[in-house]
C-alpha cells in the first residue's frame, strides 16, 4: 500500500508508522461511511450488504487499531505502540490511557467484553454469530478510550489524528 503523503515508502519495513496510519485511516473512514450508509435506503438489499460489509470492516480495523494501541502483539514482527513510542507508553499519562483502553477492551476469554464479542461474533466462525448483532455497545465502550490514546499520541508525535463527524 502506498499512502499519498508517503509516496516513497511502501511498507512497514520502510516505516512501521505506515501500518499505524493505514489502520487509523481505515478505522475512521469506515466509521464515517457507516454513518452515511445508515441514512440511505435501509430496506435496499445492496445497501444492506454494503452496510454489513462496512460494519465488518469497521470491527476488523477497530480490533487491529486496539491491538496496536494496547501492544497486544507477541511476535517480533508485530507492530505495537510500545515499539513505536516506548517513552510515551512508559510515561504516566501514556500508561494510564493505555491501561484504561486495555481494561475496557477485555480479553478473548472474558465473555461479553469487546474483545470477546469481536472475536466470537466476527473474527471466528462460532455458534454465537448472527446477522443481526448490534455492535454499538462494545464499540461505545472502547471508542472514547481509543480517541483518548490517539490524542495522547498526537500530542507527543504531532502526527495528525483523523477525525470525521
Amino acid at each position: 500500500m502506498v499512502l499519498p503523503f508517503l509516496p516513497n515508502k511502501r511498507n512497514a519495513d520502510d516505516d512501521p508508522w505506515i501500518v499505524f496510519d493505514y489502520e487509523i485511516q481505515m478505522y475512521f473512514e469506515t466509521r464515517n461511511l457507516l454513518r452515511h450508509l445508515s441514512l440511505n435506503k435501509p430496506n435496499d438489499v445492496i445497501n444492506t450488504i454494503t452496510k454489513n460489509a462496512t460494519v465488518e470492516s469497521l470491527l476488523l480495523h477497530t480490533r487491529i487499531v486496539t491491538d496496536i494501541l494496547i501492544s497486544k502483539g507477541s511476535e517480533k514482527d508485530d507492530i505495537v505502540l510500545k515499539n513505536l513510542l516506548p517513552e510515551w507508553c512508559n510515561s504516566e499519562s501514556g500508561k494510564t490511557l493505555i491501561d484504561k483502553l486495555k481494561a475496557a477492551y477485555g480479553k478473548r476469554d472474558e465473555e461479553n467484553s469487546p474483545c470477546w464479542i469481536i472475536n466470537k461474533m466476527l473474527a471466528h466462525p462460532t455458534r454465537w454469530r448472527t446477522d443481526r448483532f448490534d455492535y454499538s455497545k462494545p464499540l461505545n465502550k472502547i471508542e472514547p478510550l481509543i480517541f483518548d490514546v490517539l490524542s495522547g499520541i498526537e500530542q507527543v508525535t504531532h502526527r495528525p489524528k483523523l477525525i470525521y463527524e
